[in-house]
């Protein structure tokens, strides 16, 4: 398959703990467990819509799915196949866990001296960060770091 030419998008810095990948999906799965533990309270409440609620739990699914392929040296589809393979487009995964780092942030910022706070806030930050495109259309981070470092362990092996 023939890609364009990358064009960068930002210069942003890197977040602190982008190569924890152990770490990242481990805290994605916890973002789940998060989500199927609190939710139902939240929509008995009435704070959260009951379909809301449901499509952020499948879109959360689907991070966690990426994370154990990634995690289990599978191959990862091209983007534009997430939804088949994952149960959710790339596009859901980015915008929620945008919103998932912006909460994550916030919780930290009112928490200053919690140091489990900061580090769950980096984490957080850091899974966003991985599902951003690297550049103008490309696939996000982890699909192609994910697909270089399957590359490499190719090259070295023959």
């Amino acid at each position: 398959m023939t890609r364009p030419p990358l064009t960068f998008v930002g210069n942003d810095p890197y977040p602190r703990r982008r190569g924890d990948w152990a770490d990242l999906g481990r805290t994605a799965v916890q973002l789940l467990s998060e989500r199927e533990k609190g939710y139902p309270a939240m929509v008995a409440a009435q704070k959260l819509d009951q379909a809301l609620a449901d499509a952020r739990i499948r879109v959360m699914r689907a991070v966690v799915a990426i994370w154990r392929a990634v995690l289990n040296d599978e191959a990862l589809p091209e983007p534009n196949d997430f939804q088949t393979r994952f149960g959710a487009t790339w596009e859901e995964m980015r915008e929620d866990l945008d919103r998932a780092a912006a909460r994550a942030r916030e919780l930290a910022r009112r928490q200053r001296d919690n140091r489990d706070a900061a580090v769950q806030a980096e984490l957080v930050e850091a899974l966003a960060w991985q599902h951003q495109p690297v550049c103008a259309g490309s696939g996000p981070h982890i699909w192609l770091s994910h697909d270089y470092q399957q590359w490499e362990r190719r090259r070295a092996a023959s």
